[in-house]
């Protein structure tokens, strides 16, 4: 891993990839509670991940659509 990490090029594309990604993980982990699924076999696991992945998603485009329009409202 250190070398693959030792040009900046590659280091620079890692710390993207952070600030991106574990924060996706991370509020599925920590808000939702996806510490371990709940289904058994492959097919029952990726639906609930699906699930998971959707609810995620749809806070994500309420956020980013309804917020700017209620703060709008707020200061008239």
């Amino acid at each position: 891993m250190a070398e693959l990490l030792d040009p900046p090029l590659a280091r620079a594309r890692y710390r993207r990839r952070q600030a991106i990604f574990k924060p996706c993980f991370a509020e599925l982990r920590e808000r939702q509670g996806l510490k371990r699924f709940h289904r058994r076999g492959v097919k029952a696991v990726r639906a609930e991940f699906a699930l998971h992945c959707t609810a995620l998603n749809l806070k994500r485009a309420v956020v980013r659509l309804l917020l700017p329009i209620v703060c709008a409202f707020i200061r008239f």
